[in-house]
Parts: structure tokens; C-alpha cells; sequence
């Protein structure tokens, strides 16, 4: 019988413990969900070094004002996947990609300017693109892509 009543004492300790912490929980939770009331709370966190890797790509993302930074943070403060975060990026910069700001593009990521004005050119006369131009449209992607996945990681740490 002793045993029977220690099992039963054990067992509601181990039930009170575990609503305990469960409550903490959900009490940790409320209170970053209403930080998010004051411009986005501690969901912020980390988005700064993504603004810095974002600012390479100024001279494209600015030609849309402020949409681009907007839709980025707020897919940074939602949690959306950081993949999709990134691909949504380059998305956004590629789409703005045009003979003015090639060459400030080019600059920012280390290629040929000359080369990715004249692709850029191509792109908007909607003209064909041969496999030169195409590879330098690649290096541009794989370029942009290493630059954000530097601001996107680093920003989720």
C-alpha cells in the first residue's frame, strides 16, 4: 500500500512538473508574440544583417521605393522559410535588373559591367540571349545568391 501511495505521490509530481513547464511555455510565447506590437518586436532580431546584405542591391531595389523592404521584412517577422525568403530576394533584384543600374549591379557583385549592361539591354528589348549572355546572367544569380545566403545566415544566427 506504501508503494501504491508513492507511485501516486511521484506521479503528480511528474504532472505538476510538466504543467509547470508548459505554462512557462505558453507564457515565453504570449510575450514575444506581443513585443511583435511594438514594430515587430524581438522578431527583429538578425533582419539588420539582411538589410546590410540587401544594400549591395540598392540601385535595383530602390527603382520599386520602399515595396521591396517592406515585403522582406515582413516575410522575415512571419518566419516564412529562409529558402523562400532568399529566393524571394533575388527574385526582387533580378526583376529590377536593367541597362541603368547593370552596371552599379555588376559592381556590387564583381563582374564585367560592360557585360551585364549589354545582357541587361538584351533583356529589356526582349531579344535573344546567346550562351555567353546566359552565363553571365548565371554568375550574376550564383553571385547574388552567395551574397544573401552571407546576410540571410548570419541574420538567423
Amino acid at each position: 500500500m506504501a508503494d501504491v501511495t508513492a507511485l501516486t505521490s511521484h506521479l503528480s509530481s511528474i504532472s505538476n512538473s510538466i504543467t509547470a513547464v508548459a505554462a512557462l511555455g505558453t507564457a515565453a510565447y504570449g510575450l514575444v508574440d506581443v513585443s511583435k506590437v511594438f514594430a515587430g518586436g524581438i522578431s527583429n532580431a538578425g533582419f539588420g544583417d539582411v538589410k546590410k546584405s540587401l544594400k549591395l542591391f540598392d540601385a535595383s531595389l530602390s527603382s520599386l521605393g520602399n515595396a521591396p523592404y517592406q515585403t522582406l521584412r515582413a516575410n522575415w517577422l512571419n518566419g516564412v522559410p529562409k529558402a523562400d525568403q532568399k529566393a524571394a530576394a533575388k527574385a526582387l533584384i533580378r526583376l529590377c535588373l536593367t541597362p541603368a543600374n547593370a552596371p552599379a549591379l555588376a559592381k556590387a557583385v564583381g563582374i564585367d559591367t560592360a557585360d551585364l549592361k549589354a545582357v541587361a539591354v538584351k533583356v529589356d528589348k526582349g531579344s535573344q540571349l546567346t550562351a555567353d549572355d546566359i552565363n553571365i546572367l548565371g554568375r550574376f544569380d550564383a553571385l547574388v545568391s552567395a551574397i544573401l545566403d552571407a546576410g540571410y545566415e548570419r541574420g538567423d544566427q
